[in-house]
């Protein structure tokens, strides 16, 4: 008898694993929210959190005003929710909802719903009543997190119905892949970057890491890096993503330097290819340019100098360099001429509305160009005329109708 109720029991605790349901009520977020124009509210019981980003705990329900976020999770798998509403107002609430996954979000309820009570049904590894919350780690090895390949990831992303419409109802996926453009260069500010990615190294764009989160520039993946990303997969129009707030790992670096993405003959060549703000590795030579005006800081130094595309005095292009103790040379003067080749980052201030161009070669420093007060031997038309741009024993060689100009103007015997 004893061995029978043994079983009996085993089988009972079995099945409080396999299905636990945790139920909200508007008591659970008492004090919470902001009448009428809502504020976040949030709660955890048993494992699982329910998040609202514009509600209000009124007497009679809990109100989630229109336009606003919901998040619920869960340290198992959310098999349904069951939303019970009063008054009419459902904010286009199913009164249940099939999730098989560990989280469900909404990224924009379309209108007011009042919440007396929302179910949430665990499968398989729920928790049971009274154990200790935790939060779902979204990390390689994480059992939760599903795998996809980049072209898979791609598909799944462009099948939601509109714009930041989470995939899977925010199911978190794990894609590997190669980094094969930048899209955003690593922000100091925000610490993070946005990147495409591929299934091959030269596959294209199949996937946006759009604002994936590192924690330093030196973790930031280049071109040519395989990398693993991890994060919520959505589409913004037609572009296939990584929702902002992904993360990212690289397995393995490049084998070997990436040739610039981007390379130039002038500068007028340059500004007309109508590169995106934040392209990295571009390479531009140019010959007698002008100097129309200097950047200065809050300091007063000169970080900067402003430059016209062919020989009028506009701020085409500002070169822009911020390194401490490095600073434009104090002999060189507007309407002067520089020369020379840099590679860097292409940006755009927007406080000035200028175009810029900020070094990213090591050790750079403006000695790396070439000054002088009038034009040199290559005169203006010729720089405008079309030219040939040659590498030669490391040095540049400006190529025009037959003949050879080094980077000083002088021609080459």
């Amino acid at each position: 008898m004893k061995k029978i109720f043994s079983l009996f029991a085993a089988v009972l605790f079995a099945g409080s694993l396999l299905a636990t349901e945790v139920t909200f009520t508007k008591d659970d977020f008492s004090g919470q929210g902001t009448a009428n124009t809502g504020s976040q509210v949030s709660a955890t019981k048993d494992g699982v959190t329910f998040t609202y980003s514009k509600g209000y705990c009124a007497d009679e329900s809990l109100r989630c005003y229109a336009h606003g976020a919901m998040s619920i999770t869960a340290t198992a798998t959310i098999t349904t929710i069951n939303f019970t509403t009063t008054g009419g107002k459902t904010g286009g609430l199913d009164s249940e909802v099939t999730v098989n996954a560990t989280s469900y979000s909404i990224a924009d309820l379309p209108s007011q719903a009042r919440l007396t009570e929302i179910k949430v049904t665990l499968g398989e590894g729920g928790t049971t009543p009274g154990s200790d919350s935790t939060t779902i780690d979204p990390q390689p090895g994480n059992d939760s997190i599903l795998t996809m390949t980049c072209a898979e990831a791609r598909t799944a992303a462009l099948s939601v119905s509109g714009n930041n419409v989470e995939y899977n109802n925010g199911a978190t996926y794990q894609v590997q892949g190669y980094v094969t453009e930048i899209a955003y260069a690593y922000s100091e500010q925000y610490h993070n970057m946005s990147f495409w990615m591929a299934d091959a190294v030269d596959g294209g764009k199949i996937l946006e890491a759009y604002k994936c989160t590192i924690d330093s520039e030196i973790n930031a993946p280049k071109v040519g890096d395989l990398v693993k990303v991890t994060g919520k997969l959505t589409k913004y129009n037609t572009t296939p993503e990584f929702a902002a707030g992904c993360t990212c790992v690289i397995v393995e670096p490049a084998t070997s330097p990436v040739e610039p993405q981007h390379d130039y003959a002038s500068i007028e060549e340059l500004i007309a290819d109508s590169l995106p703000a934040g392209t990295t590795d571009v390479t531009v030579t140019f010959v007698n340019a002008k100097i129309t005006g200097f950047y200065l800081n809050s300091s007063q130094q000169k970080k900067g100098i402003y430059i016209d595309k062919q020989t009028s005095d506009n701020k085409d292009l500002e070169i822009y360099f911020s390194k401490s103790g490095v600073e434009v040379p104090a002999e060189w003067e507007i309407e002067g001429f520089v020369s020379g080749t840099i590679t860097g980052k292409w940006d755009f201030f927007s406080r000035d509305s200028q175009w810029e161009l900020v070094p990213t070669t090591a050790n750079w420093t403006w000695a790396e160009l070439t000054y002088s007060a009038v034009p040199s031997a290559v005169d203006n038309a010729a720089v405008a005329a079309p030219v040939t741009k040659l590498i030669r024993n490391g040095q540049v060689i400006i190529l025009r109708d037959g003949i050879e100009y080094n980077m000083l103007g002088a021609e080459v015997k």
